[in-house]
């Protein structure tokens, strides 16, 4: 899409060629110069508020206020979803909404042709699919999914779509819609490490373990740093008994980075983590994860299973489904794995300022 600020100045160009008085020209030219000006500054408040932000540097208070502001004065489509994907992850995500509304309502009075009408939708889309994020964080999972539907039926098919709608449809547990979008995603060539993680979320619901297994191990080598990976794993190896090593995975959730937007929270985690660990609770902890997966796997707690369960420091079990559970004394020492460095973008909203922010702000005289 052009840039406003390009489209201001060529406009105040041609303005010179009107059949209108000087006057009428001085008047049209300054005022799309204030307009000029005014799309500037909004740029440049925006940079400066989403660096500090970011990198969580100089007043906070401040930043929030300004990235705002810069957003309700008028920023291209790039920028304006980056301050709301800002909003959503790190702020009030109810902001981010309000930012994606607006500019939604927006395109819905605006009717371009051809690539112009390309463009548009693509952005709604993207609008749409942040916006859904919002409805998941009020609690609204109905709302998201149908959101993302929405998104999904109207054609666009790309790795958000597919990550966002997969992920709400597994959490409802509806494995139909689940599957369908996993097999779509392969057929449209659509990969990802998040991708990946649903259709092993998946294989873990319908009780394929051992292909979740291939599918987790595989995503091991990747590096993967969005806590789902870990837990969905540790999920694996407590059905197979294999507690130390679900102990190690749980660990290593816990030393990724959690954001509003994160599938997993870290105090649920934590208690996991907690309850397996301790002696007097392992084994029921363990027997209640297996038979919960669907909690555990969104990110929630299980059921606790009732029993007289005896303390125990086991580090293998008998596998669930194997009969009773028993301890199993020969333990191969846990592959070890990885922390994770760097935040994964299959899981996370793009908040940063990529090539083509900086290039704007080049381009303008911002840098």
């Amino acid at each position: 899409m052009v840039d406003a600020s390009y489209v201001l100045v060529l406009a105040m160009a041609l303005t010179l060629f009107l059949p209108v008085s000087g006057l009428v020209k001085t008047l049209i030219i300054a005022t799309l110069a204030v307009l000029l000006l005014l799309f500037k500054r909004s740029s440049l408040i925006y940079v400066r508020a989403a660096r500090g932000i970011v990198n969580n540097k100089g007043d906070q208070k401040k930043h929030w206020a300004n990235l705002e502001k810069a957003a309700k004065m008028g920023l291209p489509e790039q920028p304006l979803m980056t301050a709301a994907s800002i909003f959503i992850q790190k702020g009030d995500f109810h902001k981010g909404a309000e930012i994606l509304d607006a500019y939604i309502a927006k395109a819905a009075g605006k009717h371009p042709t051809g690539k112009a009408k390309t463009q548009q939708d693509t952005w709604v889309a993207t609008a749409k699919t942040m916006r859904s994020m919002v409805y998941w964080l009020d609690g609204n999972l109905d709302a998201a999914i149908a959101q993302m539907k929405e998104v999904h039926d109207s054609g666009s098919k790309n790795q958000n779509v597919y990550v966002n709608y997969g992920t709400y449809v597994l959490e409802k547990g509806d494995l139909k819609t689940a599957k369908k979008l996993i097999e779509e995603s392969k057929e449209t060539e659509v990969h990802s490490n998040g991708l990946k993680d649903n259709h092993g979320w998946y294989d873990i619901l319908t009780g394929n373990w051992k292909e979740a297994e291939e599918i987790y191990t595989s995503l091991q080598e990747k590096n993967p740093t969005f806590p789902e990976a870990f837990v969905h794993l540790a999920q694996v190896r407590i059905h197979q008994g294999r507690i130390q090593e679900a102990l190690s995975l749980l660990e290593q959730a816990e030393t990724c980075k959690f954001t509003q937007t994160s599938g997993m929270r870290l105090e649920n985690v934590q208690k996991l983590h907690a309850l397996l660990q301790d002696r007097n609770t392992r084994l029921q902890a363990a027997a209640s994860i297996d038979a919960d997966p669907l909690s555990v796997a969104a990110g929630k707690l299980p059921t606790m299973v009732a029993g007289n369960w005896q303390p125990s420091e086991a580090e293998r079990i008998t596998p669930f489904g194997d009969g009773p559970i028993t301890e199993i004394k020969e333990e191969p020492k846990p592959q070890a794995t990885e922390k994770p460095a760097d935040d994964d973008p299959d899981r996370l909203p793009d908040t940063s300022l990529d090539d083509s922010d900086e290039a704007y702000l080049k381009s303008h005289g911002l840098a």
